[in-house]
């Protein structure tokens, strides 16, 4: 099971929210981005300051600050925001200390997250928004 932490959560409902009103001409405020699931607002302050140390949003003070994408949202991929709130892409945890490297499980583990690393990078946020807006439900077949 992969684990996905508060950061990388808040990460992603910050940018998504960005991309949405990325066609505004004004800048999105905090309260706009915490208030429709009532996150905290300290730890997306936190967040938002990794983001955009990053390169991944703007920030703007004053009367009409707020915070916009630094790139279309065509540009920005959830592999992007995992390199930045889980200073990796997807990775496997330490899955395999007491397992042989060499054994099948291990290669079986590195392949999967070679391929979950290959779709994060090429999964943007315009993507996530036209699935967002897709009122079909995603089916996972196993």
């Amino acid at each position: 099971m992969i684990r996905v932490s508060a950061n990388t959560e808040y990460g992603y409902l910050a940018l998504l929210k960005l991309a949405q009103d990325s066609d505004r001409a004004e800048n999105t405020k905090l309260k706009e981005i915490i208030n429709e699931k009532e996150l905290s607002e300290k730890f997306m302050l936190q967040v938002l300051t990794e983001l955009r140390r990053a390169g991944l949003i703007e920030s703007r003070r004053g009367k009409n600050g707020g915070y916009t994408l630094a790139r279309a949202a065509g540009a920005i991929t959830i592999g992007d925001l995992l390199r930045v709130t889980a200073g990796r892409s997807v990775d496997p945890g330490g899955a395999c200390q007491v397992v042989d490297k060499n054994s099948f499980f291990a290669r079986w583990l590195r392949s999967t997250v070679s391929e979950l690393n290959r779709i994060a990078t090429s999964v943007s946020f315009k993507d996530v928004l036209e699935e967002e807006s897709d009122p079909e439900p995603i089916m996972y077949y196993i």
